[in-house]
C-alpha cells in the first residue's frame, strides 16, 4: 500500500511538472508533439530529434508523454488538437507494436498526425525480428501523410492498403551536409558492434564477427587506424569484445554525444563496419559507406534505399567468407562509393524537407 501511494506522489510530481514546462510554451512559436525513442542517450534517436528540429525551426517540437499524462494535459488545455498543430511519428523504426498506443491516443485526441522518415517492422533488440503490425493499419489511413524510409517499409504499407505512403528516406537525411567528407591518405575503419544485453556471445560464436575480428587484426598490422564506436552506451561491451579478440586493446571506443562529435571521430574514414543501424545511416550523411551487418530489417530497408544492398549482410546467418569477401572488396571500392552514398543522402535530405514543409502547410 506504501508503495502505491510514493508512486502516486511521484506521478503527481511528474504531472505538475509537465504543467509547469507546457505552459511556458503557450506563446510564440506553435507547437508540434514528436512521438520518438528520446531520453536513453541512442545516439540514432537523438540525432533525428535534431533532424526534425531543423526541419521545423518556426515550432516547438514536444516530446509527447504517456497517454495518461497527455490525457491530464489535454484537461488544462496543454494537450490535443488545441495544443499541438500536429503529430509527428518519428525517425526509427516506430510503426511497431511498442509505439503504437501512442499515436493511436494522439488520434482519439483530434490531433493531425504524420509520419517523418519512420520504418515499419522490428524496432531493435526489444522486439522479435517478425513483429504483429496490430492496429497500425487503421492509424496509418487516418494520417495526413505517411513518409517512409525505405523500400521494405513502402511496400509493407502498400500491403497494409496505406494509398499515400511515399518513400521520403530516413529523417537523418536532414543533416547531411553540403559536401563529404574526404578519406585520409592512412586507411581508416570505423567498427560498430551491438548486441541484446543478454548476448553475452564472444566474437568467434559469430561467424561474420569473426570475420571482423580477423580482418581488424590484420588491418592494425599493416598500419591502418581503427576506430571504435558506440552509438549506444550497450555499445561499448560487444564493440570493445571484438577489438580485445582482434588484439587491439590499444583502441578506445567513442561514445559520441551528438551528430556534430560522431562527425568529429569519424573524419576520414574509408568506411565503416557497422551494427546499428545508424552508425551506417550517419556515415552516409558524410559519403561514407559502410557494410551493414543487420540485425533486423530495418538495415536492409535502409541500404536498399540508397541503393548499397549489396553491402548489406545478416549478422546471424553470414558466413565468414561471405563477410570477409565482402570487407576485401569494399577495401578496393569504397573510395568510389563515397559520392554516390553521399549524392543519395543529399537527395534525400532534399525530400524529406519538402515533406515535412507539406505536413504543415496543408
Amino acid at each position: 500500500m506504501l508503495g502505491v501511494l510514493r508512486q502516486k506522489m511521484a506521478d503527481r510530481q511528474l504531472l505538475l511538472a509537465d504543467i509547469a514546462h507546457r505552459k511556458t510554451l503557450t506563446t510564440g512559436k506553435p507547437r508540434l508533439g514528436y512521438i520518438g525513442a528520446l531520453g536513453d542517450a541512442n545516439l540514432g534517436d537523438e540525432a533525428m530529434f535534431t533532424a526534425a528540429q531543423l526541419l521545423y525551426p518556426e515550432h516547438h517540437l514536444v516530446t509527447l508523454l504517456s497517454s495518461w499524462r497527455e490525457a491530464e494535459l489535454a484537461s488544462k488545455g496543454l494537450s490535443g488538437p488545441d495544443f499541438f498543430q500536429g503529430i509527428i511519428l518519428g525517425g526509427g523504426t516506430l510503426i511497431s507494436p511498442y509505439w503504437h498506443p501512442a499515436i493511436a491516443h494522439a488520434q482519439q485526441q483530434g490531433c493531425r498526425s504524420w509520419t517523418l522518415g519512420s520504418g515499419i517492422g522490428s524496432s531493435g533488440f526489444g522486439d522479435e525480428a517478425s513483429v504483429a503490425l496490430d492496429g497500425w493499419a487503421e492509424s496509418l489511413k487516418q494520417m495526413s501523410g505517411v513518409g517512409l524510409r525505405g523500400p521494405r517499409s513502402l511496400d509493407t504499407a502498400r500491403t497494409l492498403g496505406i494509398g499515400n505512403a511515399e518513400l521520403i528516406g530516413d529523417l537523418a537525411a536532414a543533416l547531411t551536409p553540403n559536401a563529404p567528407q574526404q578519406p585520409h591518405e592512412r586507411r581508416k575503419i570505423v567498427v560498430n558492434i551491438a548486441a541484446s544485453a543478454a548476448d553475452n556471445r564472444l566474437p568467434q560464436d559469430i561467424p561474420a564477427l569473426e570475420a571482423v575480428t580477423n580482418y581488424l587484426r590484420l588491418a592494425d598490422q599493416f598500419g591502418d587506424e581503427v576506430i571504435g564506436v558506440a552509438m549506444h552506451r550497450t555499445d561499448g561491451g560487444p564493440t570493445r569484445r571484438v577489438l580485445d579478440a582482434a588484439g587491439l586493446e590499444h583502441v578506445s571506443v567513442q561514445l559520441p554525444s551528438d551528430f556534430a562529435a560522431f562527425a568529429k571521430w569519424v573524419d576520414g574514414a574509408h568506411f565503416t563496419l557497422s551494427v546499428r543501424l545508424h552508425a551506417a545511416i550517419l556515415a552516409a550523411n558524410l559519403g561514407i559507406p559502410s557494410i551493414s551487418l543487420g540485425y533486423r530489417d530495418k538495415n536492409l530497408d535502409f541500404m536498399q534505399s540508397i541503393g548499397q544492398e549489396r553491402w548489406h549482410l545478416p549478422l546471424e546467418t553470414a558466413s565468414l567468407d561471405q563477410v570477409t569477401l565482402a570487407i576485401k572488396a569494399m577495401e578496393v571500392e569504397a573510395v568510389g562509393l563515397r559520392e554516390d552514398v553521399h549524392a543519395q543522402m543529399l537527395a534525400y535530405r532534399g525530400q524529406v524537407g519538402a515533406y515535412a514543409a507539406r505536413m504543415v502547410a496543408s
